[in-house]
């Protein structure tokens, strides 16, 4: 899987778009961001993302040899719906590359990805930015954590490479020992999507 990088849309600004590419070079599928972090804060210069590129319209899965694979950017990780959708929809293992600051990441980098993990039973494979930008120093501390919520490999705020074993039957296991997929109350609520591409 390639990282996130500029796609060009005809008339557009471009969408942050990621995608996986087979052993033998063929891209199987491509996502693009679906949230763009925009926020204003008083007092501060406010942050439109969306005034620079274009948000993606679907959630993307894609069934590979090694299980169903999900796939997020960056901010999406704050979305937990999609997450479930992703889960509901048959992923075991959800890639997501990101490039948070070291302010959020340090509070909220690693809570979010165990508990995106935790909550949906899949893998969370999350490879983060990491130095100096030109407009905020990235966390870095890429990890990939299982479905139970323990981090199996961690780096930190220097670039390198990190893996670990991912076994999708494992998935399995852990949606059984607590099936939170199942117990959910859908008689009293419910989340659904209109644009999921498998």
């Amino acid at each position: 899987m390639t990282g996130s990088f500029p796609e060009r849309v005809e008339g557009q600004n471009p969408k942050n778009t990621l995608a996986l590419i087979d052993p033998q070079g063929n891209i199987r599928c491509t996502y693009s961001k679906l949230h763009m972090f925009d926020v204003e804060i008083p007092g501060r210069k406010p942050y439109r993302e969306s005034a620079l590129n274009t948000a993606g319209e679907e959630i993307v899965l894609t069934d590979t040899e090694l299980g169903c694979l999900g796939f997020a950017i960056c901010y999406d990780l704050r979305f937990g719906e999609m997450f479930r959708l992703m889960a509901l929809g048959g992923a075991k293992v959800i890639f997501l590359p990101s490039s948070f600051t070291r302010e959020t990441g340090q509070e909220h980098w690693e809570a979010l990805i165990r508990a995106r993990a935790i909550e949906n039973g899949v893998y969370i494979v999350a490879a983060n930015q990491t130095g100096e930008k030109y407009n905020m120093n990235a966390y870095g501390n890429s990890m990939i954590v299982d479905p139970w919520g323990r981090i199996l490999a961690r780096a930190g705020d220097e670039p390198c490479c990190i893996y670990a074993e991912i076994d999708p039957g494992y998935a399995d296991e852990v949606r059984m020992q607590i099936p939170l997929l199942k117990n959910r109350r859908t008689d009293v609520y419910n989340i659904s999507a209109t644009k999921v591409r498998t």
